[in-house]
């Protein structure tokens, strides 16, 4: 039985993978699988990703969109894929570690419904996290909690989230938002539905290559913040409306 499941998303890494599964492959078991989930790249991330799964076929999945959607589509994609009791998405370069993933288990195993990663925690930590990167960050936070309702979540875009299997199906099964501001429409919704939060600390170690550019990406990102919450009380309603 597959207890917990890591879901992957990627596009375009392949350069990258070779060092990730250095660092998955001593983690897994038996009870624990990886699913990737590749946004369509245009490089070997598929086939790269699919040889793994040959070498580990009970513990490894590698699942592809045709079409590049965004973050929130390859996230979706591997979810509603994944075989474990509790599913974790984290971010394709690993930057908050492996040992997060089992500290997010240990709270999802005492029944809570949702664990986010944080890095507004006090024993958080964020390495070669520049200070423009820093204020951008700060800017789009208080930008989130004017425009959405997400209430106790400070740090929305932490990139390492944690669910009950169940939880994580309903919140992304109709998943609406499929960029990288899809983490507001889960959380927002789940806000609105009073589903159980928890938090957990990150030691962030920020690596080279990421795909946010602050300047191309910024002016999506603060309408696609707006747009996440239109979605999730448009979703919230009709729930409401059918019961």
């Amino acid at each position: 039985m597959t207890e917990l499941s890591v879901v992957i998303p990627l596009f375009n890494e392949a350069a990258r993978l070779p060092q990730l599964f250095d660092r998955l492959e001593p983690w897994l078991t038996d009870e624990r699988e990886i699913v990737f989930a590749d946004d369509g790249s245009t490089d070997k991330s598929y086939e790269i990703c699919k040889q793994f799964e040959e070498k580990h076929p009970r513990q490894v999945q590698a699942v592809r969109l045709e079409a590049n959607e965004g973050k929130g589509g390859a996230v979706r994609a591997g979810v509603m894929r994944a075989k474990g009791t509790y599913i974790i998405f984290t971010d394709a370069d690993c930057p908050y570690g492996v040992d997060v993933l089992d500290r997010i288990q240990s709270i999802l195993a005492t029944g809570t419904k949702i664990c986010l990663g944080t890095r507004d925690h006090s024993d958080s930590t964020m390495e070669n996290y520049g200070i423009l990167r820093r204020l951008a960050s700060a800017t789009f936070r208080l930008w989130v909690r004017c425009v959405s309702n997400c209430g106790p979540v400070r740090d929305t875009q932490c990139g390492v989230k944690g669910f009950q299997r169940e939880t994580a199906h309903f919140l992304f099964e109709g998943l609406v938002t499929r960029d990288f501001c899809f983490d507001i429409e889960l959380i927002s919704l789940a806000q609105r539905l009073k589903i159980q939060f928890d938090f957990v600390p990150v030691q962030l170690q920020q690596n080279a290559g990421s795909s946010i550019q602050l300047r191309r990406d910024a002016p999506r990102m603060f309408l696609g913040a707006w747009l996440a919450n239109r979605a999730a009380r448009a979703r919230f309603v009709d729930r409401q409306k059918k019961q």
